[in-house]
């Protein structure tokens, strides 16, 4: 008898039912997702379509000598990439200045003395990838900063340029040996990792405490010429890491170890 029902039409009824319960649970599994999916997408893209004003404190730096000084002496290594790098140094100083003033408590006159050494940490962030021809790019564009800069900053400046150097691609907060090092250094980081996602994903998807409007107005003002494909370039799979690695090894992954938690 057990053997007859079980494969009659209760069980049948029954098998349908789980049946038709598991693609019910797919489906609202799917929807879940797609709706992940599209409100990320909205958060990350609406305010470039839809841009509404930036904050009044907000100040898109423009014109950074300092950063210019120390960029002019490799503009051969940079070739055409040097407005592009420019103008991503300019947007993350821009960033970095305001989270000082928002989030580390400097006033105006303490975020003017931070600049100069952001702007001079922010010229060499990056610089190994075009001087070193590395992926591995942290240590080298730190020493190089060092080298250049002795004699004209002194030991606590040079100290704090290469701590910036080194630990802007670090996850989360850095601390430091002081208040004022460690706001600089994690105000550097923060804008550096906005600029750098929202080149990349084509939108303001990763914020760090800034508003949507005032990245969108930072790069109304100073467009990434093509910063984001370059990243993407970056990528072990990507068209620059072949072309400084042709061979496929781990050297290929480099752009990847730079990043610390």
């Amino acid at each position: 008898v057990r053997s007859h029902f079980g494969s009659g039409p209760v069980a049948q009824a029954r098998q349908a039912l789980n049946e038709t319960s598991l693609a019910i649970a797919m489906l609202r599994a799917a929807a879940v997702v797609g709706a992940a999916m599209v409100s990320a997408a909205v958060y990350g893209k609406a305010p470039t379509y839809w841009p509404s004003d930036a904050s009044p404190s907000f100040k898109i730096i423009t014109e950074a000598p300092n950063l210019d000084t120390y960029l002019s002496k490799y503009k051969q290594e940079f070739g055409a990439a040097h407005d592009v790098y420019r103008n991503h140094c300019l947007r993350v100083l821009s960033f970095a200045r305001h989270l000082l003033v928002t989030e580390a408590g400097f006033d105006d006159a303490q975020a003017e003395s931070a600049m100069p050494v952001m702007e001079i940490a922010l010229a060499y962030h990056d610089m190994g990838l075009f001087t070193d021809l590395s992926l591995e790019y942290l240590e080298p564009s730190a020493a190089r900063a060092e080298k250049d800069l002795e004699g004209t900053l002194s030991a606590d400046e040079i100290k704090l340029v290469r701590d910036t150097i080194v630990w802007h691609h670090k996850v989360f907060a850095w601390s430091g040996e002081d208040e004022r090092s460690t706001a600089i250094v994690n105000a550097v980081r923060k804008g550096d990792w906005v600029d750098a996602t929202t080149c990349l994903l084509g939108g303001s998807f990763v914020r760090k405490g800034l508003s949507a409007a005032d990245i969108v107005a930072a790069h109304a003002a100073l467009p990434e010429m093509g910063f984001g494909s370059f990243l993407a370039a970056l990528m072990p799979w990507g068209a620059y890491a072949k072309q400084l690695n042709p061979e496929l090894s781990l050297k290929r992954l480099g752009a990847l170890s730079i990043f610390k938690l």
